[in-house]
């Protein structure tokens, strides 16, 4: 299991800096050690429905990191799109929102790493306080049914 998230990091941070040379970053920042450390640093913190139901009410950031197709079928209200590899809705999403540095991150449920690996491309990105909603849209649509 560590070796499979020591291979998703790897991944996720070679996606990431693919992603910042397309969109123009400097070569320099791919080889600065804050961003390269980052990545290291980066451990989303896990949370429940009911956390997730108090940020919503509160008005604050929900990222679904399910595919657009599936984010088209349904979403969690007021939840904006980044799948994971969307460079572009990545992009968007740190232009638009990078100062509210908090955010919730959701994929299709317990089995799904796709919040994981968006969560951490927008760490290092420059949102420093990233929560991680384990049981996904699955587990928000069960509840919804409970």
């Amino acid at each position: 299991m560590k070796s499979l998230l020591s291979q998703m990091a790897l991944i996720v941070a070679l996606s990431v800096i693919t992603g910042l040379v397309v969109h123009g970053k400097s070569l320099v920042l791919l080889w600065n050690s804050t961003a390269v450390h980052a990545v290291e640093a980066y451990a989303p913190q896990p949370v429940e429905r009911e956390f997730v139901q108090q940020w919503l009410s509160d008005g604050k950031l929900i990222v679904d990191a399910r595919s657009g197709d599936d984010y088209q079928l349904d979403h969690i209200a007021s939840a904006y799109s980044v799948a994971a590899g969307d460079l572009q809705a990545l992009k968007a999403l740190v232009d638009c929102c990078l100062k509210r540095q908090q955010l919730v991150v959701y994929c299709s449920g317990f089995d799904c790493t796709d919040s994981f690996t968006v969560g951490e491309a927008l760490y290092v990105a420059g949102f420093s306080e990233i929560y991680l909603y384990e049981a996904g849209f699955s587990g928000w649509q069960q509840g919804e049914n409970e």
